[in-house]
């Protein structure tokens, strides 16, 4: 249960996913939407050679979410707690996953440590993981996502790499034919990544479990939030004080976000880039934008917890440090112990 406020000196690893292994899909917000996204992430799974066991409810229907809170949070103890478990995958994001926080098990989840994968609406899990446990996991797709008829290859690619291999991940990779990314300020920063979507960030302010961007490198990205909305979320975090110490920003995909004529407040709105030039900008921290992560066609998954280097004026993020055990065990990682390879893949 969540108790308290403390933060980590020291990060936890949890080992890859093995050849073979077994992978639990959990729902802790909506159901699925069409059964069809389900058997295509499922059959894709088993095509690498693992094997995927569904949380009974996925199909729940409590209201919008799937099942109770209650429910839904013993789904996730209950996979952390198997040891026939070695990887845990969100079914998808969309909204319910806040409620769940104070029903985990952060003492259980600390001895049982696995891959965990998700994002949008998770984000509250990450932050909530992060803080009460230190678990190193990983923003990418959820099972819904991985095997659409236009799933990119580098979507796939991304994930397995991310939960299998113990070697750092490396530069973060740029859309396949598209590398641009741009420069939104210069500069240099390192530090753990912290971060998922914009909104969900935003709900952890005030919680016992607030997101910590004190020294870190604030990785971010949303989807269908006009530029207005946008700027008062960074705004909220810049007058609660959270983005005062942070080391430097990456923005990933800001999907449906920009001016559009079907807006009603337009034309009287902020553009989106001018949203970046505002606010991560005027914090004097290194900010890129552009990297694929998130809401996006191109979803790369990333670490979250570990060492990054932010290059702005080479245009590059960098995970320096390992995201799992290379041991095959769960391992507290102090602060001093991080690793400075940058081999990317």
């Amino acid at each position: 249960m969540f108790t308290g406020n403390e933060g980590h000196e020291s990060e936890l690893l949890a080992p890859p996913l093995r050849p073979g292994g077994t992978i639990a899909v959990v729902a802790p917000a909506e159901p699925f939407r069409n059964r069809s996204d389900v058997q295509r992430g499922v059959q894709w799974w088993q095509a690498q050679g693992y094997e995927v066991r569904l949380a009974d409810n996925i199909g729940e229907r409590t209201a919008m979410f799937a099942g109770s809170p209650r429910q839904r949070a013993d789904a996730i103890n209950q996979a952390f707690a198997d040891d026939s478990v070695h990887a845990i995958q969100c079914l998808h994001g969309g909204y319910g996953s806040t409620e769940l926080v104070p029903l985990l098990d952060f003492d259980l989840i600390a001895v049982h440590p696995k891959p965990f994968v998700g994002g949008s609406d998770v984000t509250v899990l990450h932050t909530a993981l992060a803080r009460r446990t230190g678990l190193v996991s990983f923003y990418g797709p959820g099972l819904t996502q991985v095997a659409r008829p236009d799933t990119p290859e580098m979507n796939q690619r991304s994930l397995l790499a991310a939960i299998t291999d113990a070697r750092p991940l490396g530069a973060m990779p740029t859309i396949p034919g598209d590398p641009f990314v741009r420069r939104i300020s210069s500069g240099k920063a390192a530090g753990r990544t912290v971060g998922g979507a914009l909104w969900v960030l935003c709900m952890t302010i005030g919680t016992p479990w607030q997101v910590d961007l004190a020294g870190k490198i604030l990785l971010v990205e949303e989807i269908g939030e006009p530029p207005w909305r946008l700027d008062a979320m960074f705004t909220l975090l810049r007058q609660s004080g959270l983005l005062d110490g942070v080391a430097g920003i990456a923005v990933g995909e800001l999907v449906d976000c920009d001016w559009s004529e079907s807006r009603p407040e337009t034309p009287f709105t902020l553009l989106l880039e001018d949203v970046l030039e505002r606010q991560p900008a005027g914090l004097g921290v290194p900010c890129l934008y552009g990297f694929p992560f998130g809401h996006g066609l191109h979803k790369a998954t990333v670490p979250l917890g570990v060492q990054a280097q932010l290059d702005a004026d080479a245009g590059t993020l960098t995970f320096v440090s390992p995201a799992l055990s290379a041991t095959g065990g769960g391992v507290p990682v102090g602060e001093a112990s991080t690793s400075t390879s940058s081999d990317s893949r």
